[in-house]
């Protein structure tokens, strides 16, 4: 399935080569196939084409977590806010909870109470577990 979901974004990308979507797409199966680099490599393409687009920040902070490369995951978390506040993006609900994982990975036990408020406040139920380390 990812063979063909590569094939196609590639095709995309060939064709449309200003366009951000497919490569945000081809960063996502990289994630899915354990590439962390070359994820983050489709994330910054697609950033020098439209610097202002939160999901390819989102996307850069979710392969920096995995990669525990915390202060570089809050980094863009914090750019992917944000370009999501300034949209009134709904998608921001998932970023608040990410900020609020990181904020927990860098012993900042406030600021993930805030963003895991945040998160709720936008719908999002986190992770009973992870209210849990909150208290």
């Amino acid at each position: 399935m990812l063979d063909s979901a590569e094939h196609y974004y590639l095709i995309s990308i060939k064709k449309y080569p200003q366009g951000t979507v497919a490569r945000g797409n081809m960063a996502v199966v990289e994630e899915k196939r354990g590439n962390p680099e070359k994820a983050a490599a489709y994330y910054k393409d697609a950033m020098q084409i439209d610097n202002k687009d939160p999901e390819n920040y989102y996307g850069l902070m979710r392969v920096y977590l995995g990669q525990k490369k915390f202060a570089d995951a809050l980094e863009n978390g914090n750019i992917a806010e944000k370009y999501y506040t300034e949209r009134n993006d709904p998608n921001i609900c998932d970023c608040y909870y990410m900020l609020c994982i990181t904020h927990i990975m860098m012993n900042n036990k406030e600021k993930a109470q805030h963003y895991a408020w945040l998160a709720q406040n936008k719908g999002l139920q986190p992770d009973p577990a992870i209210i849990e380390t909150l208290k």
